[in-house]
């Protein structure tokens, strides 16, 4: 997710207001991806996704060292990025929503983030069938079928008066009383550009309804390959290590917040020496 978290409310743009892309042109609510979906447990080593929106599947190469991908990062393998993660010790769940156009996309951080968290799990599309996105969101991911006893937050910034003139469904307020332990809670991650999100969100009616966590003392972003379009925005790597600062009560000395950071560090260096694919 890219928006801005400056003061806890996007600036309006009629484009991407993030900087993890700016493949914008085919317009926001318009698109009409598929609400096929694929999850990504941390602890397990899936299979390459194969999705009919990936140039991989609509744009058949002859070259055939550009359609071998890595099982884990699903980059091609002459660019994977395994060897830069760090796994960190967490307790808070992450749900990583991915869309589909993001599995191939090369400036990404969404694979590199469930990389480095061990209790991660990453779903990819764009719309979900609601009782696949609520085991998604509230079950218990350890025992299939039963209620977790999570509660679940959307990493998503304050944004009442869009959501209003979109008729999307209010927010539920954070558990009370707030903060509650890491080990209580799920954070819910869209990874897309801001008008995937957005979409995301709209076509979503359990996402609308988790209650949001604001992020908190915003630094500038570390994104280089991509130029942010408004002061606070950040990458979807950044902004949930930030929002997993917050909920474990680490500092940012500390060795988790930092362990992510060289590799997000390390990742955009290898992105700057290298030809994207």
């Amino acid at each position: 997710m890219r928006p801005s978290w400056r003061s806890g409310r996007r600036r309006a743009s009629p484009c991407c207001s993030g900087i993890e892309g700016k493949r914008t042109a085919r317009g926001a609510f318009g698109y009409s991806a598929a609400a096929t979906q694929h999850t990504i447990p941390a602890d397990s080593n899936p299979p390459a996704i194969k999705h009919r929106h990936s140039r991989e599947m609509s744009m058949p190469d002859s070259r055939p060292f550009l359609r071998a991908r890595c099982p884990h990062c699903h980059r091609a393998l002459r660019t994977c990025i395994c060897a830069l993660a760090q796994t960190v010790s967490h307790e808070a769940e992450a749900l990583i929503l991915m869309h589909p156009l993001e599995v191939h996309e090369a400036k990404g951080t969404g694979h590199l983030l469930h990389l480095c968290l061990p209790h991660s799990r990453v779903l990819v599309g764009e719309q979900w069938p609601a009782e696949a996105l609520h085991e998604a969101l509230h079950g218990d991911w350890a025992r299939p079928g039963q209620a977790s006893a999570r509660h679940s937050l959307l990493l998503y910034p304050e944004t009442d008066s869009q959501d209003a003139a979109l008729g999307l469904q209010a927010a539920a307020p954070l558990p009370q009383p707030w903060p509650w332990a890491a080990r209580q809670l799920r954070l819910v991650v869209i990874d897309g550009t801001w008008r995937k999100s957005r979409k995301m969100l709209y076509l979503n009616p359990a996402l609308q309804a988790l209650p949001r966590l604001p992020l908190h003392d915003v630094p500038a972003s570390g994104y280089a390959i991509r130029k942010a379009q408004q002061p606070g925005q950040l990458s979807t790597f950044e902004a949930a290590a930030l929002a997993l600062t917050q909920l474990e009560g680490w500092s940012q000395a500390g060795p988790p917040a930092q362990a992510l950071a060289r590799v997000f560090a390390s990742f955009v260096a290898s992105r700057m020496r290298r030809p994207a694919h």
